[in-house]
This record gives C-alpha cells, structure tokens and sequence, in this order.
C-alpha cells in the first residue's frame, strides 16, 4: 500500500521506529515481494509505488527531527526510484542509509555500484541456514530463481562496493543449531567484515501457530540454541546481537541479548505498546509477549517485555 494510504488509515504504518536502537524504518510499498517467507506479510497483493514525494515528505520529516540514521525496508529495490530515494537520503545529511532485502535484485553489479555511489552505507541480507536446503525451510521463490544463492551472490557483490552488511537471521526449528555456521558463512562471504550478527525471535500468534509449528521455535525452547552461539568461546569477539528473547530464555543475563520489544510506530504519530502490533490485522502478530509469574520476581523486569 502507498503512504498516502496508510495516512488515511492511520491502523496501518509505513513507518516503524526501532525505538531501542533510535533510527526509523521506511517500508516502501512496491507490489510482490519475489519471495515467501514464512513469517512475513510482504508478499500480498500487488499494490502500487509509493510515490516519491511521499516518501521525500517522510523522509524530510526525519531529519526534522533529528535523525542522522534510517532503513528502507519492504524489499526498496524494487522501486522504480530507488536510487533517486537513496540519493535524496543522502543528500538530506544521513550518514547511515540501511537497505534491507532478500538480495535478489543485487545480484546485478551495476545495481549495487548505483546503490553505493547513491549513498547507501549498510544493506540487511538475511540468510536462514548455512545451506540452501536449510535456508528453504523459511524461504521459498515467488518468482523463478534460487533465493540462498541469488542472497550469498548479494552479499558478496555488497561487500565488494564498500557497503556493510548487517548479517540477520530468525531462530527457527530448522536452524537452531546452524547459526554459527551462518555466522561463518556471512564472514566467508564478506571476508569478515560486518557490522553485526543479529538473532532474531519471531513470535506468531495462537492463530497461526497451527501452520507454522513445524517450522516455528518458540522463545522458551530456544536455550540451547542460543547458549551453543553463546557459550562458544571462539565467538567471543564476534558482534552477536541476539533480539527479541527475554534473559530467562539463557538463564543469566547476558550483554549480547536485547530484550526489549521494538513496537512499531504509525507515521508523524506514535503508537508504542507490547501488543501494539495487534491493532493492525495485515502486520505479523510477531512478539505477542506475555507476563508469567516469574516475571514479577525478575531483577531485569524493567528491561524485559517478557516470554512468547
């Protein structure tokens, strides 16, 4: 859906604040996505372009406020103005521009050469498995093609420009026990230069639950997926980032794990609260937390949201 819209509609957002880590996310809306992912929404009807004045109008609105970082996320490079967006992004005086996408589209090099010359500094490039079997189980092909290859091809031909990777991957059933040889590959396939390592919990509701459980981990059987990238020694000094678990999933606190729930925001409005994704029926019920009795006993219950 176009931003005009969603301003109409002010139970839909085109804009989410990463609240805890202080920069803004701008969903672009561009039709299909060419992938289906398992816990994503992105891949509904077709729906036109934001149009681009819109989104200089947001993005104006950003800098108004103060903000030096920002994400395009919605899979942007399927815009048509994309590169004209990245540019009026950096010419607004942002020094962080963050894309994040499946990778399909970058597999063209001259793409990601206007792209980085654009401005664009990081790009988001998930991968959920180490193989392209094991990466299949969250991800399929909308479009013809192969998505772990087309990724890993993305990431190297980023890397290649100068433009960062933030490395990102969902804990599922499948990889639970892969994410260090996910880890690995994103350092094979940047020659080890990446912003961060990001685990993510993704939470879904009862309702959806009946068809995901196969493939669906939940937070409070994560430990020791969690503790075999976390206890191992040789990835110390690794920049790990684990979001979206609550502490007593490790059972200790642990600096790595954020366990804050980053609620979205509607637009120039704010709409900050645990279940606040609920409101909306065409966003994820992701991180439907929950208050158990131990909660109340907890030393960091005021920086926790709580258990899946």
């Amino acid at each position: 859906m176009a931003i005009e819209f969603y301003k109409n509609e002010l139970d839909l957002y085109p804009i989410k604040i990463q609240h805890k880590f202080g920069s803004p996310s701008l969903i672009l809306r561009n039709g299909q996505c060419e992938n289906i992912c398992t816990f994503c929404d992105g891949c509904g009807p077709n729906e036109p372009p934001t149009k681009f004045d819109e989104i200089t109008k947001q993005i104006d609105y950003f800098k108004s406020q103060g903000y030096t970082e920002i994400e395009l996320s919605g899979e942007p490079p399927q815009h048509p103005n994309i590169v004209e967006v990245i540019k009026y992004i950096s010419d607004s005086g942002f020094s962080y521009i963050q894309m994040s996408t499946n990778g399909r589209k970058l597999v063209d090099k001259t793409f990601v050469k206007q792209l980085k010359q654009a401005g664009l500094t990081h790009c988001r490039i998930p991968l959920y498995g180490s193989t392209e079997e094991i990466h299949a189980m969250t991800v399929t092909p909308r479009l013809k093609g192969n998505p772990f290859k087309e990724a890993c091809i993305a990431i190297e031909n980023c890397a290649k420009e100068g433009i960062i990777i933030c490395a990102h991957t969902a804990l599922v059933r499948a990889n639970q026990f892969n994410l260090k040889k996910i880890l690995e590959l994103y350092y094979q396939l940047t020659d080890g230069k990446i912003k961060e390592f990001v685990v993510q919990n993704i939470g879904i509701s009862n309702i959806t639950y009946e068809y995901t459980k196969n493939w669906y981990l939940p937070a409070t059987e994560s430990k020791a997926a969690l503790k075999d990238l976390l206890d191992d020694s040789k990835y110390d000094d690794y920049p790990i980032k684990i979001i979206g678990f609550p502490y007593c999933v490790l059972g200790r606190y642990d600096d790595r794990i954020a366990g804050i729930y980053m609620a979205p925001q509607i637009g120039l409005n704010t709409s900050v609260g645990i279940n606040a994704s609920l409101d909306n029926p065409r966003v994820p019920h992701y991180n439907e937390r929950m208050r158990i009795e131990s909660c109340a006993k907890c030393s960091l219950a005021n920086e926790c949201d709580g258990v899946l």
